[in-house]
């Protein structure tokens, strides 16, 4: 969980990190949540584990529950970023953020 933590403190400098924001907040009526909010950037980000072990981000319903959400967060407006633990490692946020 550092990996977390060092991503946590890394957003921080944008003002607000909110953790597990809920898509309903933004009126849409769907259970879903994203990992990270930065509303000062109006930007979304998700952590997908399980990359390299065939987590349910990878098959089936749990990769279309994927793209429903990843596709509302466009259609709202807002800003999304999907990272993999190897690339937290890799601090590939940084590129982006």
């Amino acid at each position: 969980m550092a990996l977390l933590k060092e991503l946590e403190l890394y957003l921080s400098k944008y003002g607000e990190v909110v953790k597990e924001k809920k898509i309903s907040d933004f009126g849409i009526q769907r259970k879903f949540r994203y990992d990270y909010f930065l509303p000062k950037l109006q930007t979304a980000i998700e952590i997908n584990g399980g990359s390299y072990i065939g987590g349910r981000h990878n098959f089936g319903e749990g990769y279309e529950r994927d793209l429903m959400k990843f596709n509302l967060t466009m259609a709202i407006g807002l800003r999304l970023f999907q990272f993999t633990y190897s690339m937290l490692l890799r601090q590939e946020y940084k590129l982006f953020l």
